[in-house]
């Protein structure tokens, strides 16, 4: 197919040198070709395998999302066809700084896009409604675990919180030590077969937990029988599952519970960020490593998408220049 010419761009800033793109592991199995697609300068989009292109609501851009998998590409479609893109598009694919508004609510989730890829910014701040009324905010922090984008071998973590906390930060042991103002931790990466895989760790109320996981014969019951015992309203543990993408996180298997110890006797609160690197276990280096070197690996990431479309860049360059419209 071909998409039409629209010459809003997001401003130089995401405009930089041809650099080159970083290589991909090897796959246990082969994702899909991309898909052709003919823009108006008689040039394919250079779409990587396991690219898919998916409209957005409005009919005026196009994202571009890693599908190695069929479920992956259907969530991302009904979350598009329900959203349209507020910000501007390049050779039809959705470019720079804006949001996804939802049709229904006008919900917004604010994002930045390179050619259609989503790169994600260190914070990114979603207006959620509640069911009473009203708005909240959510914010989210992604970190890179690679270079790697849209590749099987690629991790990311993300922290949400809300929106009063002094988050983001670089320094890992923020996360310990602020962890009252966090609502959920979350590595997401692909098995050898392309199926999103989910380690999440939440702070939950004890008083909502006991009864479902009260005499459990595994290797948290022990945690959880200490924290359910009386006077449990107001007291809180820090839970670790792990399951796919396909199914509600919710379902997923409890690997951990751990019961979050007040930081001194005495204390009013309790403290989950005491027990979190318990929690992630050996993990808990790999997400200071990702914490620490993400500036570095997201701008890299960036820059290989720009080398990708980079002669595009270069043809709609020339063909301007043979307009007459711009100097040499």
């Amino acid at each position: 197919m071909t998409i039409g010419l629209n010459l809003r761009t997001a401003g130089a800033a995401l405009m930089a040198d041809l650099l080159m793109a970083f290589p991909t592991q090897a796959q246990d199995f082969a994702l899909l070709p991309p898909e052709k697609v003919t823009t108006f300068l008689g040039i394919d989009l250079p779409l990587q395998p396991g690219e898919r292109l998916v409209p957005t609501a409005d009919g005026d851009c196009s994202v571009v999302v890693f599908a190695p998998t069929p479920d992956r590409y259907e969530r991302h479609r009904a979350y598009w066809e329900a959203h349209n893109w507020l910000g501007a598009c390049r050779f039809g694919l959705a470019h720079g700084p804006g949001y996804a508004s939802r049709k229904t609510d006008e919900a917004t989730r604010g994002y930045t896009m390179l050619y259609g890829i989503s790169i994600a910014t260190p914070l990114e701040s979603e207006t959620r409604n509640w069911p009473s009324g009203g708005t909240y905010i959510m914010q989210t922090e992604a970190y890179y675990s690679s270079p790697a984008l849209h590749d099987l071998s690629e991790a990311r973590y993300y922290i949400i919180h809300g929106q009063y906390s002094d988050l983001p930060t670089k320094d890992f042991k923020k996360f310990e030590t602020s962890w009252s103002d966090v609502g959920t931790f979350q590595k997401i990466s692909y098995d050898g077969q392309g199926n999103e895989f989910l380690v999440t760790i939440q702070s939950m109320n004890v008083a909502d937990q006991c009864e479902t996981h009260r005499g459990a014969k595994n290797l948290y019951s022990t945690e959880v029988r200490k924290a359910c015992k009386a006077k449990s309203a107001g007291k809180y543990i820090l839970v670790r599952r792990e399951g796919y993408r396909t199914s509600p996180t919710a379902s997923h298997q409890i690997i951990t519970v751990k019961a979050c110890p007040y930081k001194t006797k005495g204390d009013y609160y309790q403290d989950c960020g005491l027990v979190l690197r318990d929690v992630l276990g050996t993990e808990a280096a790999q997400v200071e490593s990702a914490v620490s070197t993400d500036n570095a690996h997201r701008a890299a990431a960036a820059q290989a998408v720009l080398a990708r479309y980079a002669p595009l860049e270069q043809a709609l360059e020339n063909r301007i220049r043979r307009s007459g419209n711009i100097a040499p």
